[in-house]
């Protein structure tokens, strides 16, 4: 059973002011008492929103408007995203050049920030050790030095999508979290398919997760 590992800092108060936010709705505090996992929290989110029988599908207009990025290719759900990198070195450069010519809002921040994280701790913990246990003074100062010569350079270290994106289509529904907000100001509610994409990228961005989720994908702490 896969896990959002919600810190237990405001994470979690973080997450469902996200989730009142994406779908312009308000919870009870009564509502979320006994709340264990993501499917809980999607039947609740469903009971707040007047669903239309007409309403169009937001995530088949929102690949819509991918697929304009690409005005020279013929993009499918099903392209790889290999396929669709042509000359851009990185991620982060695919996903620059479709937001900018789509309006889609990529989080790349999180992996880069991996990245950083662990050359920053990687850089930092020599020093530390060098300060609290070794005599030569000398040793710490140079790792400080190139320490803080460095944290540039780690600070745009390359973002990179997780693993679970293989397909243009899996990079628009992984993507839902982030655009549902201005897909349904335009385009109403969308399906319950609509809110289950979204709920599941707003979770993801809270709890800085990349796996899949699915409805007994829990909380925790």
């Amino acid at each position: 059973m896969n896990t959002l590992d919600l810190v237990g800092d405001g994470d979690e108060i973080e997450l469902i002011q996200d989730v009142e936010k994406a779908f312009g709705i308000e919870f009870g505090d009564a509502e979320l008492n006994d709340l264990r996992n993501v499917g809980e929290l999607y039947d609740i989110v469903c009971k707040k929103i007047d669903f239309d029988a007409n309403s169009a599908c937001l995530s088949a207009r929102a690949f819509r408007d991918f697929r304009d990025a690409f005005p020279a290719s013929r993009v499918r759900p099903s392209t790889p995203i290999e396929d669709l990198r042509g000359d851009r070195s990185s991620d982060q450069d695919l996903c620059r050049v479709i937001g900018d010519r789509s309006g889609f809002d990529f989080n790349l921040t999180y992996w880069g920030n991996v990245v950083s994280w662990a050359c920053f701790l990687t850089v930092l913990v020599p020093p530390v050790l060098a300060l609290l246990w070794a005599e030569v003074s000398g040793y710490g100062a140079a790792a400080w030095l190139l320490l803080w010569f460095a944290l540039p350079l780690f600070r745009f270290a390359p973002a990179h999508l997780p693993a679970e994106i293989a397909t243009a289509g899996d990079l628009v529904r992984w993507s839902m979290g982030r655009n549902y907000p201005s897909l349904r100001e335009t385009g109403g509610v969308g399906t319950r398919a609509d809110v289950w994409l979204a709920l599941c990228g707003v979770a993801r961005d809270a709890a800085c997760y990349n796996g899949l989720i699915n409805r007994d994908t829990t909380f925790f702490p």
